[in-house]
Parts: structure tokens; C-alpha cells; sequence
């Protein structure tokens, strides 16, 4: 994936560019000396790759762990009958690899924060807040998701 955002990066219109502007920027923002600026520019060049690539993990882990889970029980069931070797056109010998490759990735500790904090209700958006059997306040919108199995 590495080889493909890079890719990616220098070969798309203007991408590269942008690219180079906001690293530049980034580092004369952080304080970089001129001659030490090339250095600089080069480094947050690599840590947006980096980036990149983690976030792209984080999503082939998550587009995994969800198919697997999206399973047909009954006929009635509107999940998958397809297991996802079948749906991606590869075998089960081809996917561990992948599903060993993603499986330590994770979000960096500013998203994991943001992942971790209590989830706050706009009623405008979400329906005003409901009391389940058990006494938890949540909003209708969640409610109805929960009921439906989409949370």
C-alpha cells in the first residue's frame, strides 16, 4: 500500500504540490531554520505516508472484521452469503497474510480519545432522549439503531 500512496502522491494532478506547500508551511510554522528547512519539509513528507498507510490498515482491519461479521443466518436474513475470500476474489490462504498484516494497526492516541469520549446528544439532530427498561437515557435516533442491530 506503501508503493500505491506514493505512487499516488507524486503522480495525481496537483496532489503533489499541495502536498509540498503544506509540509513547507507546516515546517516554517514549527519554527525550522532555512538551512535545516529541505530536512524538515522531507520528514513530514514521510510522516503523511505514514499516516496514510496507518489509516489504510485501519480500514482493510475494519472492512474485514465487518464482512466477517455481516453473516447470513436464515434465508429471511439480509447478510452476506458470501464469505469475504469470495467477495474480494482471493482464497482463505491469501486473506490471513492481509488479516496479520492489519491487525495491529490502531488509531492514533488523539483519535482514540476522541473514539473513547462519552457521546454527547443534539436532540435538533439525534430526537429528543428516551429512558430504556433498564433506566440508561440514550437518543431516539440511537435507540432505534440499537433495536435494529446497526450499533
Amino acid at each position: 500500500w506503501r508503493q500505491e500512496i506514493e505512487w499516488e502522491r507524486s503522480n495525481l494532478k496537483g496532489l503533489h504540490e499541495t502536498i509540498d506547500r503544506i509540509c513547507h508551511e507546516l515546517a516554517l510554522q514549527s519554527g525550522t531554520r532555512h538551512r535545516k528547512l529541505n530536512s524538515a519539509v522531507g520528514k513530514l513528507k514521510a510522516d503523511f505516508v505514514e499516516a496514510a498507510v496507518g489509516f489504510t490498515d485501519l480500514f482493510r482491519r475494519h472492512l474485514i472484521e465487518y464482512v466477517k461479521r455481516f453473516k447470513r443466518t436464515s434465508a429471511h436474513d439480509p447478510g452476506c452469503h458470501r464469505s469475504f475470500p469470495e467477495l474480494a476474489d482471493i482464497t482463505e490462504g491469501d486473506l490471513r497474510p492481509v488479516e496479520a498484516e492489519v491487525a495491529s494497526a490502531e488509531y492514533p492516541r488523539p483519535y482514540k480519545n476522541l473514539i473513547a469520549a462519552k457521546p454527547t446528544c443534539s436532540p435538533d439532530i439525534d430526537g429528543p432522549m428516551a429512558t430504556t427498561s433498564d433506566g440508561k437515557n440514550i437518543s431516539e435516533v440511537d435507540l432505534l439503531l440499537r433495536t435494529q442491530g446497526f450499533v
